[in-house]
């Protein structure tokens, strides 16, 4: 990592830490999550109610301090900007992915905040990362992880599992362990709810109770957030170069999987909104970002244009943000209110 690079996450962290001082929790859910996981520390009988997977609980339980929960969250990001600038691309190109993903205004938002999307945005770049190098085993452990602190990470299992009986190689059956984990939440739901898919009832019941609280959260406009206006706010232009099939020169097999887990992640969004289980929040949308970056970087920073490519990158990604920002907080409001 050059001083450049070095300098830049600094200057992140520093961003990130003053935001963790200086603005005030605007997620509702992250106080609500951290109380629960603090009374009943290691513990997953919150299943029979609730829909939150335990690995991130459980860091809570070990930490029990919502500022550290909040600095913690800064690290994540942190090191998910260091796998990023190491990714073995043109080095240039990969230092240019980590920066625009550091500086991103909702990556700094949201890693000050004391939520699961942090962590989740890490285990997913460490998981592709250690993918393409074909360290199976970690890989598996950290696939195996993620499934068990978000739900986006379920969208991996098909492809890994095709994979494995693709190429037959013995370290590759360690994939399994996603598989057991996903068994595993089922027999809890089952222990707690008597329903091993109780988590996806009550993500239902969830989203019929607050849909209308939530600014924008129900309606046409809602459904085209996560395959158009997210896309094009968060990370255009490296979106705009995907769709338009220019992508960063990389390994085939790693190619296919950010492609796949950009289609495949992106349609379980959409069709958990249409058929209500699915809220239309930002921070969703979060895995996707580097992963669009991974995609788009190489022709946006070897583009003519690229000085505009990045000022409008850091202009429509900052208005999405403060857009975000404000349905969030005005659904903690409205939460409060009640």
């Amino acid at each position: 990592m050059d001083k450049l690079a070095l300098a830049l996450l600094v200057a992140a962290g520093y961003i990130m830490i003053l935001l963790v001082f200086l603005l005030p929790d605007i997620d509702y859910d992250s106080y609500f999550r951290f109380q629960l996981a603090y009374n009943i520390g290691f513990s997953v009988r919150y299943a029979h109610s609730l829909i939150w997977l335990p690995v991130y609980q459980f860091v809570i339980a070990f930490v029990r301090n919502f500022l550290w929960m909040r600095l913690f969250s800064v690290v994540c990001v942190l090191l998910a900007g260091v796998v990023l600038a190491r990714w073995g691309l043109n080095e240039d190109v990969a230092v240019a992915t980590s920066v625009f993903f550091l500086l991103n205004p909702f990556i700094l938002l949201y890693g000050s905040q004391a939520m699961s999307e942090s962590l989740n945005v890490l285990l997913t770049v460490v998981f592709i990362w250690l993918f393409m190098r074909e360290k199976h085993v970690y890989a598996a452990f950290v696939l195996a992880c993620g499934v068990l602190t978000a739900y986006s990470f379920w969208v991996f299992i098909p492809f890994v599992l095709g994979y494995v009986v693709f190429e037959r190689k013995r370290e590759c059956v360690a994939y399994l362990l996603a598989v057991f984990a996903v068994v595993w939440w089922g027999y809890v739901n089952y222990l707690f709810a008597g329903k091993p898919l109780n988590f996806i009832e009550k993500a239902s019941v969830f989203y019929n109770a607050l849909k209308n609280r939530i600014l924008w959260g129900d309606g046409w406009f809602s459904f085209l957030l996560f395959p158009f206006i997210y896309p094009f706010m968060f990370v255009a232009p490296f979106s705009v170069k995907v769709f338009s099939g220019k992508l960063t020169s990389m390994d085939v097999k790693g190619k296919w999987l950010l492609l796949y887990f950009v289609v495949a992640y992106t349609v379980l969004l959409v069709v958990g909104q249409v058929f209500g289980y699915i809220f239309s929040w930002g921070r969703y949308f979060i895995p996707l970002i580097p992963v669009y970056l991974l995609l788009g970087c190489e022709p946006v920073v070897k583009s003519r244009r690229k000085k505009v490519w990045v000022m409008l990158y850091f202009v429509f990604s900052t208005v999405m943000t403060v857009f975000e920002a404000v349905r969030v907080y005005d659904f903690k409001w409205r939460m409060y209110s009640d």
